[in-house]
């Protein structure tokens, strides 16, 4: 940001001009040695200002400009990804948010069980926030920037920042690569953790998760299948809610 560069260092610059003034006058120096020190402690405020206080100022008008949830989500995951940047160097913007949004996905398996249910919670409140065309396209994994917008702005502003979190907690798992949290699921923890969402939820909401997963289906059947889904996350036991949060996140 040279504005903020510039301001920063005219304003140290000033402070240490004043500074400079004061002691020159105060000195018993001669008109030269009077004017050498008047300009000694400008050059040392400007230099001080440009290292110690132009960063700091930067992430504030940054912080400060974050203003809607998608803005904070976006200022949260740029401050959590910062020791892994070094990932993706070279990588232009569209494979950078390909080798994120893959290596995030990937990383799921990785998370804690509370972090990957508090992330299906997150998820939930942010599917009931948004119209239903744009709740199928993130069912369907289409997330571009405006359905992404939608989607997180329907979080809040804690719960996107809090998304970022653990979307930059499961990238930088998979980076490190961090043990797996738990074994593989099976044929048989799906079939027992669906059989238990079932067994909770109501005809309707059995016709829409069945239907949610045909060939063709339309949005709102898409939309209403995989909100009941997310809704009887805390139906199964403890022990299958992080499962079928990975399931959910179609891991």
């Amino acid at each position: 940001m040279i504005g903020i560069a510039v301001v920063v260092g005219a304003a140290s610059g000033a402070i240490g001009g004043a500074l400079g003034a004061l002691l020159a006058r105060a000195s018993g120096f001669g008109p030269t040695g009077k004017r050498t020190l008047a300009v000694i402690p400008a050059l040392l405020c400007t230099a001080v200002g440009h290292q110690l206080l132009t960063p700091r100022v930067e992430e504030w008008w940054a912080d400060a400009n974050a203003r809607t949830p998608y803005q904070k989500y976006m200022r949260a995951s740029e401050k959590a990804m910062r020791a892994d940047l070094g990932h993706f160097k070279g990588l232009n913007k569209e494979a950078a948010h390909e080798a994120g949004r893959r290596l995030a996905n990937q990383g799921l398996t990785r998370l804690s069980d509370l972090a990957l249910i508090r992330r299906a919670e997150l998820t939930a409140q942010g599917l009931e926030g948004v119209d239903e065309a744009t709740c199928a396209r993130i069912a369907h994994g289409v997330v571009e920037e405006k359905t992404g917008e939608a989607f997180l702005d329907a979080m809040g502003e804690e719960g996107a920042v809090e998304f970022a979190t653990l979307v930059a907690a499961a990238t930088h798992a998979e980076i490190v690569q961090s043990p797996f949290a738990r074994p593989p699921s099976t044929e048989q923890d799906g079939i027992r953790i669906m059989s238990a969402v079932a067994s909770h939820a109501t005809q309707a909401e059995i016709a829409d998760i069945a239907g949610a997963f045909k060939q063709g289906a339309t949005d709102h059947v898409v939309c209403s299948g995989v909100r009941a889904l997310y809704r009887h996350l805390r139906s199964v036991s403890p022990e299958d809610q992080p499962r079928l949060s990975l399931i959910l996140a179609g891991r």
